[in-house]
């Protein structure tokens, strides 16, 4: 079986994805920065800001597939906060390209995570396809040059995916498990308007997405969210009613947001509608289609797991 390289392996798409790759057989190892802190996979070192990756993992790789990446989600976007979401992103890319062109002689492809943020921070009821423009703010320039980055593996030979991810629905991570404890308490509530749109995808359909471009199904970029259209009310609601509770608190205001967290608070208060087209046309059925099914899934391993 092929050897995968991940990067990002200990993050939640990370975790996942080496998981399922190696229970089909793959070989899969990680690039880390604490190479020793990595259990059950074969980890080799990388350090982004020395430049240096050890050649060993290059020259083994069939496919890697780049999911590093500085957690967007998390405080304000301070100057140095940016500059880590861009340099774990784009320069970790930038630094793979290099160590490919040296070693990288059984290298077949490079897949890439990018995000929906890549068409812009905006709510409308536009549905956002591919080939659509890219956005203007901080978030979309980070993803036109992040895909920018995946896409030079081209000009060497290889194969390229680029996976625009949604919100990611898991049991252990991810907005789940940061929003559980105010679901659990009936404090759960919509943020903003609430008619924002909330593109999702379950990581059991995104870890098979990844697997499906690891095996060449889907070349070329993709939208990775599900195929429904819903609003953040609507997975507010969705999430309490599996649950057994009701929506009883108010909306909490933009502006509370805006002044708690700057910036950031822009990808909580809007969200447009994302084509989930291309994607099914090209073969993929989706195991999750409804958030509530979903939500429900996740909620069961959660209570599993506790």
């Amino acid at each position: 079986m092929k050897n995968i390289l991940i990067t990002g392996g200990r993050g939640l798409i990370g975790r996942h994805l080496a998981t399922a790759l190696a229970q089909r057989g793959y070989k899969v190892s990680i690039l880390s920065r604490y190479p020793h802190e990595v259990k059950g996979f074969k980890a080799y070192k990388w350090d982004i800001n020395k430049k240096f990756i050890d050649p060993d993992a290059i020259t083994t790789a069939n496919i890697i597939v780049h999911l590093a990446g500085e957690n967007i989600s998390t405080g304000r976007w301070t100057k140095l906060k940016r500059n880590k979401i861009l340099i774990s992103r784009v320069e970790g890319a930038k630094l793979l390209f290099e160590y490919v062109q040296n070693y990288g002689t059984n290298l077949e492809a490079f897949i890439s995570a990018s995000a929906i943020g890549f068409y812009g921070t905006f709510t409308s009821k536009q549905i956002l396809t591919e080939t659509s423009s890219p956005g203007t703010d901080f978030l979309a320039r980070i993803c036109a040059v992040w895909e920018e980055a995946a896409w030079s593996f081209a000009s060497l030979g290889k194969r390229v995916s680029i996976a625009r991810t949604g919100i990611v629905l898991a049991n252990d991570g991810g907005i789940i498990k940061k929003l559980y404890p105010l679901a659990k308490a009936g404090l759960l509530s919509p943020v903003g308007s609430g008619k924002q749109y909330f593109p999702w995808i379950h990581i059991d359909d995104l870890v098979e997405i990844y697997i499906w471009m690891i095996e060449g199904k889907l070349n070329g970029i993709y939208n990775i969210v599900a195929p429904e259209y819903i609003n953040y009310r609507g997975f507010v609601r969705s999430f309490m009613s599996a649950m057994n509770k009701k929506i009883i608190m108010p909306n909490i205001p933009g502006l509370a947001l805006k002044i708690l967290f700057g910036e950031m608070s822009s990808i909580m208060l809007h969200g447009s509608r994302i084509s989930f087209e291309k994607i099914i046309n090209d073969g993929y059925k989706f195991k999750f289609t409804d958030i509530g099914q979903a939500i429900k899934d996740i909620l069961l391993k959660i209570n599993h797991d506790v």
